[in-house]
């Protein structure tokens, strides 16, 4: 789906008017940059670079650099399966291809839940939200007792981009898809001005799937040891069922 955007435009031919191009991240990383892995542990699953003895906690790393790419993250059998498509998908073609098994899944910096509904809270440490946590019963007693409401994904048209090869024609191409607008405040992206300025928001984001299980998410990092941008470092510890005790 094809979306003016002249005003982006306008900002690369500026930053390209004063030699600035190569400055532009976020925008043109994907013709400049050579992303740089990271050194991930083989001993542990593909996408996970810490994982708790005990299971419950870890830090993914996921490669969200591409726009053709959606990565799928499946917590209860500890995978990772990063997609990749072409820019002529569509939604119903995507969902023929998608694993069956996935909690949630991340394009760039924009997130999707299988189902689930999730929202930001006020904590900017997982473990202070587990301390408080522990005074509830139940998890859903704690979310009731906090005034968190949970947020589920909703339909956009002009979010998920996909193809930015006609930046300079004055359009972008957008994936239909749907989109959880809590968990994607992780990362606000100004493109104002030149070079973008990209902030974390440090929340602490609860993620609840669709059979009721429970995540604390923390995005750490944005950017690889290399310095390319769309390189997600992700916390995460699970909680337990709404209608279970912290686990």
């Amino acid at each position: 789906m094809k979306h003016n955007c002249r005003f982006t435009l306008f900002l690369v031919i500026l930053c390209a008017s004063v030699g600035l191009l190569t400055g532009c991240h976020g925008i043109c990383d994907w013709i400049y940059d050579d992303p740089e892995e990271d050194l991930l542990d083989p001993s542990l699953p593909d996408g996970w670079k810490e994982l708790s003895d005990d299971g419950l906690s870890g830090t993914l790393y996921l490669d969200a650099s591409s726009y053709t790419r959606w990565n799928y993250v499946d917590w209860l059998n500890t995978r990772y399966t990063p997609l990749d498509f072409g820019t002529d998908i569509t939604p119903d073609s995507l969902a023929a291809i998608e694993p069956v098994a996935w909690d949630f899944a991340v394009h760039r910096y924009d997130v999707k839940t299988h189902g689930g509904r999730a929202a930001e809270t006020r904590y900017t440490s997982i473990d202070e939200l587990l301390s408080d946590c522990r005074s509830a019963n139940t998890v859903g007693e704690w979310l009731s007792t906090q005034g968190i409401q949970l947020e589920s994904d909703v339909w956009c048209d002009s979010v998920v981009t996909i193809d930015m090869s006609h930046m300079l024609d004055g359009y972008l191409v957008y994936l239909p898809s749907f989109y959880n607008r809590q968990i994607s405040h992780w990362l606000d992206v100004n493109t104002s001005q030149m070079p973008p300025i990209y902030t974390k928001s440090d929340r602490i984001y609860v993620l609840v799937t669709g059979d009721g299980r429970a995540y604390a998410l923390w995005l750490k990092n944005y950017i690889s040891s290399g310095g390319v941008k769309g390189f997600m470092t992700i916390g995460y510890r699970y909680l337990g069922f709404l209608v279970e005790p912290l686990r």
